[in-house]
């Protein structure tokens, strides 16, 4: 499933972004994405820098903290039944 941002009906999967500042004046990234289907779904999304992401939730399918990168800034991963993921970036 590729997902662009918001809901996917056809796939039931959800990609949000949020950005920000920190206190250092640092921009810090976070995908939120979430697998509301009964089966394991490969879910493709833009993310605005190659990496290295780092998934802050870790589960079935990832590990936690473990870096993820994203060649031609697009990230490909495999998410769980009724599952999801955070992905996290600071540049």
């Amino acid at each position: 499933m590729t997902v662009h941002f918001g809901p996917d009906a056809d796939s039931a999967g959800r990609v949000y972004h949020r950005w920000g500042q920190d206190g250092a004046g640092k921009t810090e990234f976070f995908y939120v994405v979430l697998n509301f289907a009964e089966y394991q779904q490969n879910v493709s999304f833009r993310v605005n820098s190659p990496g290295p992401w780092l998934d802050l939730i870790g589960g079935p399918n990832f590990t936690q903290g473990s870096p993820i990168s994203a060649p031609s800034s697009q990230l490909n991963v495999n998410v769980g039944s009724n599952w999801g993921a955070i992905f996290y970036m600071k540049s």
